[in-house]
Parts: structure tokens; sequence; C-alpha cells
């Protein structure tokens, strides 16, 4: 695993230097074999997402020849024009619908990536390496090759099932992908009365990985922030690495660029303080650096961690520790009015040496903190940051997040604190749920169980003896349970959720990660209740119907199989875009990168039976909630645009749940040691491409639909129609006794 022998080295162009790009197991790909070439399946993938002189180019043929190409397999040179925003704001996806097609050497071709700036993106967007399970598989060139003649009746027989069934002019005018960007929602209340004193939240049309060189302009713009303040949030946050902001002595080769990120902060600050608004920095500190670094710099080491090819700056060392305080130091003085920072000491970067575990169960070892209290070294990592961050502005909001910490020692760590600071802890933790029979405590958010929990109420307990104040981090419109919708309207959950973190008596809320930040749905409870949303979407007469279908899905969620394995590895936020395999891959799911087959992954502690059962119940409750809101749309009495959003995000997240039991079903019926059932598999897949369609329908409609700033679009239509020509094709494979309907 991580950066071995055969990672591949590519020379830099523009900075003559060698970066090595990570390969882990590099284990053989999985193909596509619904398209007769690579190349089909390289063009079908990237139409209209990247320009067609760079796939000419990746190819090594003519434009024309891939234009022509294209449009042999169904595709229309009408949508052949890239906009160039994907090469911005989608470049997650892009990586993600290669990673098993191109080797290094052309992805960076097709991004138009230097292999720094793709090795930085593994790095340090949200862990992207992780989500990419630690590997890249063992790609071939490919290259454009006339089609055989076997190639070109497949070609004629695909291009057919496009027709058939993708139906490019029948509904319309599309929304083109990011058309959300240029929509602006402001609240519909003029005034409103809004607890808790913190309301912090992520800008949703802002870049994740490093947005204060946002080349376009277009993260949190002057309007997006004025809709921000209406909606009653007063702070916002994205992600700050320390070594891109402070030009550290032992690494300024780190810091090319901080006086410009320096700048762009300030001037997001002033823009954001006209608004009433905060700028917080989510800080998740040391950031782990390649093990390279440390032969020169050996008396900085801590733990390594293979996967990653990197080792962490050990903070049981002096020189660590100064390096967060005069690091925090120097950006709170260099950009005066921040609001503050919220730490994150536990996650899936590697930061501290305990921060991903330590010891003979992870493999891990440091002699230093090994031989230290877990509590001590993680709350020393928060008060390095708290002082450096007050000793320039004593003002400024610092939250230490709990995210990660385990109850047996969080209070420990809570009493080594500094006096001033915030305790934040994810207020469902420690809920102990029953879904399908089987137990679970809670340690992640949740819309189906609203908190607070009891390891919450310990930890604010513990901080509230200190006198601290404390936050309740919740997700108001959306989580893992499906990321890739901008809501989900189960408000009667939410509501009950913000009424127990009142009577709690927390004073500030997250109220959204980088998903569910969509200015919205169920943030409308901020100072409303649901009674009033359902009235403002609907008519007096609509309304109850509008609840009852609010209390609809909120009882299909909790059919929701509770895992924090399920969550981050099962295929609920992909839907029907994840595709199906004729033979078991090998691969394991990722942490919101592949699905794959992995049902063994997928279902964590649940039993086949069981995990293919909770789905199957949850989307047909969640469909009853549908069909309540249809029958209004029918009876015409309610026609706001409000309304039409709430089915069609209702009927988006009915599609990835069904999607969900038939992926199972699918997947079971094929490993059958009898051997799969022809008439099953026909079923099984004749309705996967029924809810492919159906989805297909309204993320053409809707742009927000699939979308989530840290991961970019899990899909897009191109993908949905794939999984219609993949299940059309394994329709000849399990199904030969006929043709397709």
């Amino acid at each position: 695993m991580g950066f071995d022998h055969r990672a591949t080295m590519r020379t830099d162009m523009k900075t003559k230097t060698k970066t090595v790009l990570p390969m882990g197991e590099s284990n053989p790909p999985v193909t596509s074999p619904h398209f007769p070439t690579e190349h089909q399946t390289l063009l079908w993938r990237n139409w209209g997402l990247v320009p067609i002189d760079r796939l000419a180019k990746v190819l090594r043929c003519p434009p024309d020849e891939v234009l022509k190409a294209g449009c042999e397999l169904g595709l229309r040179e009408a949508d052949a024009v890239a906009d160039p925003l994907w090469g911005e704001r989608g470049y997650m996806t892009l990586i993600r619908r290669n990673w098993h097609l191109l080797a290094y050497e052309q992805l960076l071709e097709l991004l138009d990536w230097t292999s720094e700036q793709l090795y930085d993106a593994l790095k340090e967007d949200d862990f992207l390496w992780h989500k990419m399970g630690f590997q890249k598989p063992a790609c071939k060139t490919v290259g454009f090759q006339p089609l055989t003649e076997i190639q070109r009746l497949q070609t004629r027989t695909l291009h057919q099932i496009v027709d058939r069934h993708l139906l490019f002019d029948s509904q319309g005018p599309w929304e083109s992908a990011f058309a959300f960007l240029d929509h602006t929602n402001r609240s519909p209340l003029e005034a409103r009365d809004v607890p808790f004193d913190l309301r912090l939240a992520y800008p949703s049309d802002t870049l994740y990985g490093d947005p204060l060189l946002d080349a376009s302009g277009r993260s949190c713009q002057d309007e997006e922030l004025e809709a921000m303040a209406s909606w009653g949030i007063n702070a916002i946050w994205f992600q700050a690495i320390l070594y891109k902001l402070f030009p550290w002595d032992r690494a300024v080769e780190l810091s090319v660029g901080w006086e410009e990120r320096l700048e762009g902060l300030r001037r997001l600050i002033r823009r954001a303080s006209h608004h009433g608004i905060k700028v917080f920095l989510y800080l998740n500190e040391p950031r782990c650096l390649p093990t390279q670094f440390f032969d020169e710099h050996p008396d900085l080491k801590g733990v390594d961690l293979e996967a990653d090819g990197c080792s962490a700056l050990c903070t049981s060392l002096p020189a660590v520790r100064s390096f967060l305080r005069k690091a925090c130091t120097h950006v709170f003085e260099q950009a005066p009015g921040l609001g503050g920072a919220f730490t994150i000491t536990m996650s899936e970067n590697l930061t501290n040496c305990y921060s991903k575990g330590i010891g003979e169960a992870w493999g891990r070892h440091c002699a230093r903190c090994e031989a230290r209290d877990i509590a001590e070294v993680i709350a020393e990592v928060n008060c390095e940051i708290e002082a450096g961050i007050h000793a320039a502005d004593p003002d400024a909001r610092v939250i230490t997040w709990t995210w990660g910490w385990r109850a047996d020692w969080a209070a420990r760590a809570v009493a080594g604190l500094p006096e001033n600071v915030d305790v934040m802890c994810v207020s469902e933790l420690g809920i102990p749920v029953m879904v399908g029979g089987v137990p679970e405590v809670l340690n992640e958010y949740y819309i189906a169980h609203p908190g607070p929990g009891p390891t919450a109420r310990m930890v604010w307990a513990k901080a509230r003896e200190r006198g601290l104040k404390t936050i309740g981090k919740i997700q108001i419109n959306s989580t893992w349970e499906c990321a890739a919708v901008p809501y989900i309207p189960a408000v009667d959950l939410v509501e009950k959720h913000l009424k127990g973190l009142q009577q709690e008596g927390v004073d500030g809320v997250m109220l959204s990660w980088t998903l569910g930040a969509y200015l919205g749905g169920n943030l409308g409870l901020l100072g409303s209740s649901a009674k009033d949303m359902a009235e403002r979407i609907g008519d007096v007469g609509s309304a109850p119907k509008i609840e009852c279908a609010w209390k609809l899905f909120g009882q299909a969620l909790a059919e929701f199989p509770s895992s924090n394995q399920v969550l981050y590895m099962a295929p609920q936020t992909f839907g029907p875009a994840n595709l199906l395999f004729e033979k078991p891959t090998g691969y394991k799911a990722t942490m919101l990168g592949f699905c794959y087959d992995d049902l063994k992954g997928w279902r964590a502690q649940y039993s086949e039976d069981v995990f293919q059962t909770q789905f199957e119940k949850l989307a047909s409750k969640w469909n009853d909630g549908v069909l309540v809101l249809e029958a209004i749309q029918n009876s015409g009495t309610c026609a706001t645009p409000q309304f039409s959003e709430l089915l069609r995000i209702a009927t988006a997240i009915y599609c990835h749940y069904r999607s969900v039991a038939l992926q199972v079903a699918f997947v079971r019926e094929r490993d059958r040691p009898a051997g799969p059932r022809s008439v099953e598999m026909r079923r099984i897949l004749d309705e996967e491409i029924s809810v492919a369609r159906r989805l297909l329908v309204l993320v053409r409609i809707d742009s927000r639909i699939g979308y989530e700033p840290t991961c970019h679009y899990f899909y897009t239509a191109n993908d949905l129609m794939e999984k219609i020509i993949n299940c059309e094709f394994l329709k000849t494979r399990f199904c030969p006794e006929g043709p397709c309907p």
C-alpha cells in the first residue's frame, strides 16, 4: 500500500520537479463491457464535461473522429461543448468516473493538470485518496481504434438502446449542470426570531479544496451571503490548511501562494461583514506530510500511515506545537475580523499521532504519544490552537469539535481544554436505536433519529461545569442517508431536533457540513414551524396533506439501517447511477467514492436478508409520502414552485432508496449457489432501468440533484443513461431467452 516502487513518477513541466503519485495495491481495473471499446467508454463518460480537443489529445486522434465516434454511440454533437465549470467545480466527478479507465498520464491530460495538482487534491481535498480506496487501478493506455465489424454491430445496437430509452428531446428545456449557482434562494420571511447565538453553515456555492484561490470568483458571492443572512445564518466556514497560509520555515515550499490566500480571506471577511456574517476557519491540524519530508526533518516525525504515504507531525514535540501556535497567530493577525475557528482532532486525515488511533490494534506506534493519555494529547492540540488564535484576537471564537472522541475519554479531554473555548458535539451521539432487530448506538449525524443523545448531553454537561459554551452539530437539510439531494424533507423530525436543542440550552448550532448547505428546505424551520412552512408551500387546504407526507417520510427513514458503514459505503447516495456487474469485482466499497458490488461492505452488521428488507421497507414507506404529494398535484389545488420542488426532491430520494433494494437483490441473485434465475434477473433489471429513467428526468430538470460541494456531482445524466445501457447489456447475459421488451 501507499507510495511504493510501483508509484508513477512524472516530471512536472511547469516546476521541473518530480511528483510521486500514489498507486497502492494497483489491482486490475473494473471494466465496462457494456461498451464495445474502452475509447467509447471514455467518450461516453466525458461527453460535454471535457472539451472535444482535449479528448482527442488523450485518444491521440483528430477531433472530428471524436465527434463522429460519439454520435455513433447515440451522443449528440450539440451536447459535446464542455462547460469550463467542470474543470473548476466538477474535477472530483471527472477523477472518479475515469479512475478505472485511465492511467495517471492520461488522467492528467484529461484534467489538464500537473501531477502536483493531482497529488494535492488526493492528499488535501477532503481526503480524496481515502475515497478512492487507497489504490489506483493499473489501467492501460486508452487510444482510438477503428471499430471491427463486430464492434460496429454492437455500437449500432447500443445506439438503438439509447434511442429507445433516453428520449433526448421528449421533455425540456433541460437545466445545465451548475445552473443552481445562478439561482439565489432568499428566505420568504421578512423578519424572524431565530434561536441560538451562533448559526454556522457552509456556503453551498463555495469551492472546498482551496477556496481562497478561487479563480472563477463564484465562491461566496454577495448575493449568496445576503441570502444566507435572510435565512438566519450568521456565520460561514470553510477549510483552511495552515501550511498554505503561513510561511513555515521548515517547509516554505508548501506555502507558495500564502499571501494571495490571505488577501482572499481579507476580502471575504469584509464582504461577509456587510451582511452581518462572521467567517470561521475549519482547522484539522497539523496536517500530515509526505514521508519523504521527514528524511530531512526526522525530529518532527510521528506515526506513519502507510496507505497515505504520509507521517504525522508529532504534537508531543515542542517544535510542532510551536508551529501550530505561530501559524494560528499569523493567520488571525493577517486577517483581522475573523469570527473564529473550529477544530477536528480525530478524523480521516492523519493529523496528531492519535488522530487515527495508535497501538497494536491499528499497527501504528509513536513512542512519545503512546506513553501519554489520548485525552491529554487531544486536549493539548486544541490548547495550542486556542493560544495561537487568542494571542492575535482575544475575541475570536474557538470551537473544539469532539467529532471522533470516544465516550470513555471525552470527559477527560474536555477537562483539559482551555478556559475560553466552546465545545461542539454531534447532537445524535449516544442515541440507542433498533432497526430490523439490530441494535446500534449512534456516533454520526442522522435525520432519522433526532437528538440530542445521551453522550452529547454528557459532553455538554462537562463543558458547562467548566463554564464553557456549548454548540450542537446537526444536519438540518441532508445527511449521508442521501447526500445527492439538497434536503431530505422529513420536516417533523428536524423540527423535533431543533426544539430538543433549545430545551437542552446549547448556545449555538452548526447547521451543516459541506452537504446539506442548501438555502431552503428544512432551513425554513429556523424561526418558523412545520405548519407555517406547509402553508407557504401549499395553501390552507393542502398544507395538512403536505405535513402528512413529511410525517410519512420520517416514518420511512426510521427503517434506514443505522451504521456509519452503511452511511458511507452503501449506494444510497449514488442511487441508480451505481453500475451492476456480471461477475463479482472483488473491490471493496470506499468511503463516498465507489460502491462497486460490495454487499458485505454495504450492509455492515446487518444480514443480507435484513439489509434488503430494510431498504424495501424504506422505499415503500417513502413512496407512500410521494403518493400523497402526487395526489395533491393531480388535484390541481397546489401549483407553487415550492411544491413542485418538494415533489421533485421527494421522488428523487425514492429513486435512490428503491435502487439500493434492487442492487442488493441483484447481487444476491447473481451470487446464488445454484446460479441466477433469468425471470428474477429480468424483473430486477427492468425495474432498475425504470428507476434510472425516472431519476434521469428529474436530474435534467434540477441541477442540484446529484451535487455535493466536496464530492461534486455524484452522477450526471450520462451516468444514469449508462446505467440503462448497463442493465440492457446484463439482460443479454442473464436473460438470453428473449429480446428486450
